[in-house]
């Protein structure tokens, strides 16, 4: 069990030193699977999903507090994300929000 333990810590050092020292382009806008983009979030904190785009490596997450394209703020801003899925550590406060994934694969 210890060996699984340091192989998939192993594998994530790598992943992130991977992710953070390069410059990753844009591939693509992976399709939402919940919440619902600007929908009241209920569920505290919220689960973010979404499906996998091909080649994709990490991927960036952002919510904000209004439509993005608009003066807004972020409340979650995740770089190189390697899951396509993520679920804040903090509680956000009840309200309206709209989020944004962004997939990235190695320049």
């Amino acid at each position: 069990m210890r060996q699984s333990s340091t192989a998939a810590f192993i594998l994530a050092a790598i992943l992130i030193t991977s992710c953070t020292s390069q410059v990753l382009d844009g591939i693509g806008t992976p399709v939402l699977i919940s919440p619902a983009d600007g929908v009241t979030i209920i569920e505290n904190p919220p689960a973010f999903s979404w499906h996998r785009v091909a080649d994709a490596v990490a991927y960036n997450l952002q919510v904000a507090d209004g439509p993005f394209g608009t003066p807004h703020t972020l409340i979650v801003d995740v770089a190189c994300h390697p899951d396509t899925n993520y679920i804040p550590f903090t509680v956000i406060e009840t309200g309206t929000y709209y989020w944004r994934a962004q997939a990235l694969q190695g320049g």
